[in-house]
């Protein structure tokens, strides 16, 4: 079955343009790939820490149980050790 497309006139009327993907071996999209990666997996590290001090405020003003926030912490912890034993199970990314 052959999808219908739009002409390159169509296209251009409507703002959507061909772009051509970029290569990933191309070194300057690699870079900035890594670059985006990084700054993607900062914030992560900013959220968590920002989902800890939610789990301590709601305690503190007895929003939660002691039970939950354990619970909560539990799992937050979660994500920073599977990350660290990917991350150090490929040799630390090194190669």
């Amino acid at each position: 079955m052959k999808v219908p497309q739009l002409s390159q006139e169509a296209r251009a009327s409507v703002g959507l343009e061909l772009k051509p993907m970029p290569s990933a071996h191309n070194v300057i999209n690699r870079k900035e790939w890594v670059l985006k990666r990084g700054r993607s997996m900062s914030l992560s590290v900013r959220l968590i820490q920002a989902e800890i001090d939610e789990i301590g405020t709601s305690l503190k003003n007895d929003w939660i149980t002691p039970e939950r926030a354990l619970a909560d912490l539990m799992t937050l912890e979660q994500v920073p050790i599977y990350a660290a034993s990917v991350f150090y199970s490929q040799g630390g990314g090194d190669e």
